[in-house]
């Protein structure tokens, strides 16, 4: 454990970790790895080892059942992010709209104020 933390650039590495970028065999090795060494993962098991196993293990489990879940709410997110593509296209279409129909007022005005002046 001190000569994995005790390598250059681990502690970036576990800082910047993007659990969404865990592909599902990797996921599925680790949680046979986590299976397999249950005892290792337990947190006073890990604890004894050394204190950063502890929190280390705790990490590795969080990161597997969080992975999970985007796994599970990625097609969610998919059709959210059409959706919010759908919302600005309407977005801009109603301001569009609305300028159109600034024009179409302020030509109404002219053509009334127009109007008011030959009656």
């Amino acid at each position: 454990m001190r000569s994995f933390l005790a390598k250059r650039g681990v502690k970036e590495e576990i800082i910047s970790f993007d659990a969404r970028k865990i592909a599902p065999d990797i996921r599925n090795s680790v949680e046979a790895l986590l299976q397999k060494n249950k005892k290792s993962f337990d947190p006073k098991t890990a604890k004894r080892a050394s204190l950063a196993a502890a929190p280390l293990a705790s990490w590795v489990r969080a990161n597997v059942q969080f992975s999970i879940v985007l796994e599970k709410i990625g097609p969610l997110e998919s059709e959210q992010k059409g959706l919010m593509k759908k919302v600005q296209k309407s977005q801009m279409r109603v301001e569009n709209l609305e300028k159109a129909l600034d024009v179409v007022e302020q030509e109404v005005a002219e053509m009334r104020c127009r109007f008011d002046k030959r009656t």
